[in-house]
């Protein structure tokens, strides 16, 4: 079906005739649906254009005339408009078709539904029914397992509420079903951690973060920097710092160009006897290029030979 006519027909129209019009348009289609064998799927493409072009409403309308008529839609279909309703901010509405629409008329439900009101409910912050969906994805005889965007939607849902225990249970959840943490995990974990002020296990994701070989970005760095006050605030919160926890946080801030904020640090670990090595110059001396300051580079190579004599 062509989708510009679709945008026409509902441009010419006001929204108190939408309706009205979605119902013009699907009579229309069901009176040829004897033309060939294949004419019911021309409803599913219907129900897709309106889905694709943003007419949610009219959608919703369509799929109850469709339900009437028992024509229901693909639930690739029916997951796009469940997808674009919650993105719109009208969550009640995705809650409500998932609830009584979907479900009410048998649609199949596959893990991407799941995940939508997964996310739906973590947005509203009610992580007991967020816990609860997952349950249901579950469920052996469902035949599905929570993939990655599953976990991550969970961890970040539950961080934002400040339930940090149950981000990190979610967590070694994920890693015990053998999906493999990504960027998007640690960047939620660290996040959430930080604004809760628990930096030592903030610090230990993004130590964990680059073993891993993930690079943390600038957002998650500047997170860091300004909940730790630097490295000092580190030692305040229990945190041990050596060699390796040094060099993983001066790699973050000159990969942030930060390039004074890395130099302080630098000082400081040489203050409190922590003695280079060649990740924590490494670090340095790609921050110095990165800036345009490669005249600080020479002193640098410098003390490395020095310390390797």
């Amino acid at each position: 079906m062509d989708s510009y006519f679709i945008q026409q027909q509902h441009n010419n129209n006001n929204n108190n005739n939408n309706n009205t019009t979605a119902a013009s348009a699907f009579d229309m289609l069901w009176s040829t649906r004897h033309v060939s064998p294949h004419s019911f799927t021309v409803f599913d493409t219907y129900f897709t254009a309106l889905v694709d072009l943003g007419f949610l409403h009219q959608a919703n309308y369509c799929f109850t005339k469709m339900k009437t008529f028992h024509v229901l839609p693909k639930t690739r279909s029916c997951n796009s408009l469940l997808d674009r309703l919650s993105k719109s901010g009208k969550l009640h509405l995705s809650k409500n078709f998932y609830e009584y629409d979907m479900i009410g008329a048998g649609i199949p439900l596959s893990l991407f539904t799941f995940n939508i009101m997964i996310d739906y409910f973590c947005k509203i912050g009610d992580m007991v029914a967020a816990q609860t969906m997952l349950v249901l994805v579950q469920m052996k005889h469902m035949g599905l397992m929570p993939d990655i965007y599953t976990f991550n939607t969970l961890i970040d849902g539950y961080g934002k509420a400040g339930l940090l225990d149950q981000s990190v249970s979610v967590f070694q959840e994920m890693k015990n079903a053998g999906c493999v943490p990504n960027v998007i995990t640690y960047n939620a974990l660290i996040n959430c951690f930080c604004k809760f002020e628990r930096m030592p296990q903030a610090f230990g994701f993004v130590c964990e973060m680059n073993d891993k070989g993930f690079k943390p970005n600038v957002i998650i760095f500047s997170n860091v920097i300004e909940a730790l006050k630097l490295s000092d605030d580190m030692l305040q919160a229990g945190l041990k710092m050596n060699v390796i926890t040094y060099t993983c946080l001066l790699d973050g801030l000159c990969e942030a160009g930060k390039m004074k904020d890395a130099e302080v640090v630098f000082k400081e670990a040489l203050q409190n006897g922590i003695t280079p090595n060649l990740g924590t110059y490494t670090a340095l001396v790609h921050g110095h290029i990165k800036v345009d300051k490669m005249e600080n580079d020479m002193q640098l190579l410098k003390e490395m030979k020095e310390k390797r004599h």
